[in-house]
């Protein structure tokens, strides 16, 4: 499902940044233009992932392009370098910085509600998983008492009959002495 999140967040810029850049560049550059490929898929995400706020700012807030940041070859930093400013003028592109800033701004809000909503997906799934292992443990010690509740009666059922036993033996025995002729 993440790689998904990434491919739309991506579409979403792509759009964005085509509708304000387009217009300002010239006709030779916008042929010019290419899909930008997609950064390694990974499988693992570690429960840090979803708690930690990467600012978004960082690779949308500079419009120096000389601006290192870890990732240099992002899809926005490579608009921005084949904008190159050309044919804009200063106020266009304070507004791409601005509007690329509330783009990187609500896709970093929208990540981090989809983290929080995975993380209590994931939190309600533990708390079902532990109540169900207290469930099925619970019912396991009902089963063990019941079976120990059936287990002392057919003993004190055992032991019943033997003491009835007892007492006929004992009865017939007094019988048998009191008939006896001497």
């Amino acid at each position: 499902m993440l790689p998904e999140i990434y491919e739309a967040l991506v579409e979403v810029m792509d759009k964005k940044s085509q509708r304000m850049l387009w217009p300002s560049l010239p006709p030779a550059l916008q042929q010019q233009s290419t899909p930008l490929p997609l950064p390694p898929i990974t499988t693992t995400v570690t429960q840090t992932d979803y708690t930690t706020n990467v600012p978004f700012t960082t690779m949308c807030d500079s419009s120096d392009p000389d601006h290192s940041s870890e990732r240099s070859d992002s899809p926005a930093k490579k608009r921005r370098m084949r904008g190159g400013g050309e044919g804009t003028s200063g106020t266009s592109k304070c507004n791409i910085n601005n509007s690329s800033q509330e783009v990187g701004s609500a896709i970093s809000k929208s990540a981090a509600i989809i983290a929080e909503a995975i993380q209590s997906c994931e939190e309600r799934g533990d708390r079902r998983h532990k109540e169900l292992l207290s469930l099925h443990q619970r019912r396991l010690q009902i089963e063990e008492s019941k079976a120990e509740i059936n287990k002392e009666g057919i003993n004190g059922f055992a032991d019943s009959i033997n003491k009835l036993a007892n007492s006929i033996l004992a009865l017939a025995g007094n019988k048998n002495q009191s008939t006896d002729p001497k």
